[in-house]
């Protein structure tokens, strides 16, 4: 298990998608969200679980 105190801990959906390169983090520390993500996933899970953090 990671250690929580040197990471950010995700869910298992976040976790996944920040190991395929769906999200990650600019330089500011925000989070930014996949282009493919954005064109091609117009679905509520989308909107809900990733649109609405960028």
């Amino acid at each position: 298990m990671e250690n929580p105190t040197n990471c950010i801990a995700f869910n298992a959906l976040y976790d996944k998608a920040f190991d395929r390169h769906l999200i990650w983090f600019d330089e500011d520390f925000w989070l930014v969200i996949f282009n493919r993500i954005k064109e091609q996933w117009t679905d509520e899970a989308a909107r809900e679980h990733f649109l609405k953090l960028e």
